[in-house]
């Protein structure tokens, strides 16, 4: 994250013309109000959309009230014939609140999230493992364990996050359900993935996620600035990974500069016409 207040820095860019163009820019708040395009900073949204498609858009599980503003639409929502979720702005938060919702479109009675590992870090281990080769650690579970520590990848399984779904089924919203995703859903957005993912009615459509959760550790540095560092290890329950890829979406779609320049959302349009399909069947 970049926080530094009126710093000057230059930049040299090949522009399309083939030119070479340096600029001198100082790093400081703008006083420009507009955003293009138009920014969203309402955490949640409801609208309608032709043919009976209920749209809501789920912006960040930062603040608890998302799931009161979720579950005071469900009567609305019973009557919907299909559902679009949208989490491409939801940078995360906690994962309880996307939970909270999860429960109401998923089948499930069970939910499943992050499997979590930790990089372990042994004194011991560490003093020992640097005299020991690949071929000390067969059949020697000590030894293994030394060896991994030494060269940072000793890592200790600590939990799967699992939850019960209490939800009576009359109450649930199980119809065709699009969740729109793309690089800026992260860390607890992308758990919300995961607490779909099993769910055969619901279709993610969009960009791949940020591929960013692991309880970030935030280090304040000199001058304004910050950073952050993610403690855990997160994969999906059966160990295929996300971290550092993101979440894959079953159907891509990717935003155009012609798309951008027109404000197109092709991620809305591909989603519309996927649950008029469906709706159809």
């Amino acid at each position: 994250m970049f926080r530094f207040r009126h710093f000057h820095f230059s930049i040299t860019d090949l522009i399309p013309a083939g030119e070479i163009k340096t600029l001198s820019l100082i790093h400081q708040l703008t006083k420009e109000k507009e955003i293009y395009p138009p920014g969203d900073r309402e955490i949640f949204k409801f609208k309608w959309l032709d043919n009976k498609i209920a749209y809501v858009a789920l912006n960040s599980f930062e603040d608890p009230k998302i799931d009161s503003l979720f579950v005071d639409k469900l009567p609305e929502l019973h009557t919907a014939s299909g559902l679009i979720i949208d989490v491409r702005k939801n940078g995360g938060g906690s994962s309880n609140y996307g939970a909270a919702i999860a429960q109401y479109v998923s089948p499930d009675s069970v939910i499943y999230a992050s499997k979590v590992t930790v990089r372990t870090n042994n004194a011991l281990y560490r003093a020992r493992g640097s005299n020991y080769t690949m071929k000390d650690t067969v059949n020697n579970a000590w030894a293994a364990k030394a060896y991994l520590c030494y060269h940072n990848k000793l890592m200790e399984y600590l939990a799967t996050d699992t939850r019960s779904n209490d939800i009576a089924l009359k109450d649930r919203i199980i119809i065709p359900t699009v969740v729109l995703m793309g690089h800026e859903t992260c860390s607890a957005a992308e758990e919300f993935l995961l607490f779909l993912d099993k769910s055969k009615q619901i279709i993610r459509i969009g960009q791949n996620s940020n591929g960013s959760n692991g309880q970030p550790y935030f280090i304040n540095l000199p001058g304004g600035g910050g950073m952050r560092i993610m403690t855990q290890h997160c994969t999906y329950p059966d160990g295929r990974k996300y971290n550092g890829c993101g979440v894959k979406p079953d159907i891509e779609v990717k935003e155009t500069v012609e798309d951008f320049i027109n404000n197109r959302d092709a991620g809305m349009l591909e989603a519309v016409k996927y649950l008029n399909s469906e709706m159809t069947k």
